[in-house]
């Protein structure tokens, strides 16, 4: 498909289970090992993609949780190394993350590495934590629309500034 539709921009991101710190307190299950195996699978495929895309000149966006122990696969650090490839953190406040807890709604950090060989979303993300009043004191996080919308926006600006639309 890579070679047929040669797309601009090529955004992943794995499973979080696999690979979560939450992770670290479970107990060495086989469900666990198999779960570890299929995202390691999965993250090979990520990483051969994004590799296709650096050779061909186009461009590739990963993000995920930035404590996430995946970021210490070899097949992650490959990618890292390849020419131009920048790792950004960010909080995901800034995309409009909210959590309702006993005091109302408010924001939430959840930490996120991207890794990109796009200076244009490199810049574009914003600086680790944004100031709030209050952040949520839950872990369940809500995906708002706002937030989806705000980076789709950030993605169809660059391509738009990247090849003239």
């Amino acid at each position: 498909i890579l070679e047929d539709e040669k797309p601009a921009l090529v955004v992943g991101s794995p499973k979080c289970a696999p690979w979560s710190t939450m992770q670290n307190l479970c107990p060495d299950t086989a469900s666990k090992r198999a779960k570890v195996q299929e995202g390691l699978v999965h993250m090979q495929l990520m990483s051969e993609i994004y590799r296709r895309q650096v050779d061909a000149g186009r461009l590739f966006l990963h993000g995920e949780p930035k404590l996430a122990t995946s970021w210490k696969l070899d097949v992650i650090k490959r990618i890292a190394e390849l020419p131009g490839s920048r790792r950004v953190d960010c909080d995901q406040c800034a995309y409009g993350l909210v959590a309702e807890d006993v005091d109302g709604i408010a924001p939430v950090l959840k930490p996120t590495g991207w890794l990109t060989n796009s200076e244009f979303i490199a810049a574009e993300l914003p600086a680790p934590f944004s100031f709030h009043d209050r952040i949520s004191k839950i872990s369940i996080f809500r995906l708002s629309l706002k937030r989806l919308k705000i980076i789709m926006t950030s993605l169809l600006v660059f391509l738009e500034r990247s090849f003239q639309i």
